[in-house]
């Protein structure tokens, strides 16, 4: 991932300013999934630029390759939020978005 994206976005994540919902990059009460933190923070309407999976919400291609951040990389952080399977199958609880950003610090 590039340094210049994750920096904000860990302390976007950390900043209580974003409420966090599951499964929608940005529901129509103004939750956002981990990953539509990282679009809404740097100009794109997570509602716009998605794919949907499995009734989850997804960065779409444009995205990915903007913030070079892989797929596998976001179906395991869409995992963490939402509580459930990464992309190896591994079943994962749901994390808060501190967790999560503490995760992307070390592991991104």
């Amino acid at each position: 991932m590039k340094e210049k994206y994750k920096k904000p976005w860990i302390v976007a994540l950390r900043s209580g300013k974003f409420k966090q919902g599951h499964t929608n990059l940005k529901n129509n009460d103004g939750r956002f999934c981990c990953l539509g933190v990282l679009a809404e923070i740097n100009g794109y309407d997570p509602t716009l630029e998605r794919y949907k999976l499995n009734g989850t919400e997804y960065l779409n291609d444009k995205l990915l390759n903007k913030f070079d951040l892989s797929e596998e990389a976001q179906r395991h952080l869409a995992a963490m939020n939402d509580g459930g399977e990464d992309a190896e199958g591994n079943r994962l609880r749901e994390h808060t978005f501190d967790e999560i950003a503490d995760y992307i610090e070390k592991n991104l």
